[in-house]
């Protein structure tokens, strides 16, 4: 159940930021970012080592997107 949970909770974090981030908010990236620690932790608790390959890739694309974001004005 917790194990469930925990996907849940996770992936929710994903799609916000995600929609965040189609609506031009930064917010977004900085989320993507952040949820990058716990999906690590998750990935060691389920012995799914191979999904920090994941992580690993996602991290310095979303650092790319957040610097490119910051280069663009505010949306409105």
């Amino acid at each position: 159940m917790l194990l469930t949970a925990g996907s849940i909770i996770l992936g929710l974090l994903n799609v916000t930021a995600t929609l965040l981030i189609g609506r031009r908010n930064q917010a977004g990236w900085w989320l993507a970012i952040a949820a990058q620690a716990p999906w690590c932790a998750y990935d060691i608790v389920t012995s799914q080592l191979g999904f920090l390959l994941i992580s690993a890739a996602a991290l310095p694309v979303y650092l790319n997107g957040l610097r490119a974001a910051r280069r663009e004005p505010p949306a409105g």
